[in-house]
């Protein structure tokens, strides 16, 4: 085997983990504070066209409730986002599913990131070292819970 399908390998390899990882918490750990929020606010920008009930966050963030929508949940109107969000995972169908299918959105991001760690790493000391970097990031507790849950990124 060839030294580029190796580290091909071991770099898929790595990923796959983590990603295994972080999913492997879904169906342990129910929604947190402000996931509500998130999943609110995105659907208002997905049924409503606007994006005005939480301007802390940028409109990126309702990608979280893109797999609440394809899952059949809808915004309900309600004035508080708190109280909206509740609805949505409660009322959206099953609680686990779609708040799972919320948290997935989160994923790309955490390849992304893992990406760009070992392309850093690998610029500056070489695919080993990328390698390293990159098992390193993946088993970060930081790194693992931004992937797993939608924690705010203020």
């Amino acid at each position: 085997m060839s030294y580029r399908i190796a580290m091909a390998l071991a770099t898929v390899s790595i990923a796959v983990l983590a990603l295994l990882r972080i999913a492997d918490t879904y169906s342990v750990f129910n929604h947190t504070y402000d996931e509500a929020f998130h999943i609110a606010a995105g659907m208002q920008w997905l049924d409503q066209g606007r994006y005005d009930a939480e301007p802390f966050h940028p409109p990126m963030r309702s990608v979280y409730a893109v797999g609440p929508r394809l899952l059949g949940s809808h915004s309900f109107g309600e004035p508080s986002l708190r109280r909206e969000g509740q609805r949505i995972l409660y009322e959206g169908g099953d609680y686990k599913r779609v708040l799972t299918a919320a948290r997935i959105a989160a994923l790309p991001f955490f390849l992304l990131a893992l990406a760009v760690v070992g392309v850093w790493a690998a610029r500056i000391s070489g695919p080993s070292a990328a390698l390293a970097a990159m098992l390193a990031y993946s088993m970060l507790p930081l790194a693992l819970a931004n992937a797993g849950w939608l924690l705010p990124t203020r």
